[in-house]
């Protein structure tokens, strides 16, 4: 980082004759990068689970056979099962069409081939005419088609991690990140900002913000650009939009807005970094959409 940026902070806002404080919780210390075992032991978490051992029922399958079909008409409805949601099948068609490949959940059915699991990769496939693979289960109740939807989702990190194994780009983006998040921990008045925060930043494209999810998955990850890590303004936009974060938004403020707004008046204006920096502490916006948070910006800064 640069030495000439530290003077971010070193304006308090004044509110009432006083001195504000900022009271919201600090992530200082909070991990960029989470190791874990591919096994872990009974006792990950320091509690004994040896009990729920006793007494659990196991819900298994009715073979060990798994079953191949392109006909979806051959599948029904399982009264107890929730309705399919257009936009769990087109989530589906989304990343079937930006990866190029089917890769589909196995299906879970029971005796009567009632869908237990997996109603929208049916439909994902009929429209797309393609086959599926499912397994005959033991029937199950209306609890158990609750309880037993625990999937964990991956984290953006997660899936930054596990391309960069394979992509030098991802790598030197994943490292440029932790470099960053490193750097910006020795301040207090700044916060660790996120993957996709910084993806907005590195790539001028404020919507980034929002996270991979909401702008086509762990896919985008795939098709990053090369980028210089060592770029001056990168790097004092970075420590505007951390210092932004941790200083300048209150109670009530939306985070992605008011970045939308901060990074969106950055990039259509002409803005003197150094300038913007030094206005920083002066910027305490009331509630409002992207906008407004620009606006507001914009007459702090001029």
């Amino acid at each position: 980082m640069s030495k000439n940026l530290s003077s971010i902070g070193n304006e308090t806002p004044i509110v009432n004759g006083q001195e504000e404080t900022n009271k919201k919780k600090s992530t200082r210390g909070i991990r960029t990068t989470t190791e874990t075992n591919f096994l872990l032991t009974n006792k990950f978490d320091k509690k004994d689970y040896s009990h729920i051992t006793k007494k659990v029922k196991v819900v298994g399958f009715v073979s060990d056979k798994l079953h191949y079909t392109e006909d979806m008409s051959i599948f029904k409805k399982y009264d107890a099962n929730r309705g399919v949601l257009s936009a769990g099948v087109k989530k589906i068609l989304n990343s079937v069409e930006k990866s190029g490949k089917w890769v589909p959940e196995i299906v879970k059915v029971n005796s009567n081939l009632e869908v237990i699991s997996g109603q929208h990769t049916i439909n994902a496939a009929r429209i797309l005419g393609l086959g599926v693979y499912y397994a005959i289960s033991e029937d199950r109740t209306p609890f158990d088609l609750i309880t037993s939807e625990t999937v964990t989702k991956w984290s953006d990190i997660s899936a930054l991690t596990t391309v960069a194994d394979s992509d030098k780009l991802s790598a030197k983006f994943l490292k440029f990140y932790l470099d960053v998040n490193k750097s910006l921990r020795k301040n207090k008045d700044y916060k660790a900002i996120t993957i996709s925060q910084l993806m907005a930043i590195v790539y001028k494209t404020p919507r980034y913000v929002y996270g991979l999810k909401a702008n086509g998955g762990a896919y985008l990850l795939g098709t990053l650009k090369d980028f210089n890590p060592n770029d001056a303004d990168t790097r004092k936009i970075i420590e505007i939009v951390s210092y932004a974060q941790k200083r300048c938004i209150k109670p009530g403020i939306k985070r992605y807005p008011f970045l939308i707004g901060l990074l969106d008046f950055i990039f259509k204006n002409n803005v003197d970094l150094d300038r913007l920096r030094v206005k920083m502490p002066h910027v305490r916006p009331d509630a409002g959409k992207s906008e407004d948070y620009y606006n507001h910006i914009k007459e702090v800064y001029s």
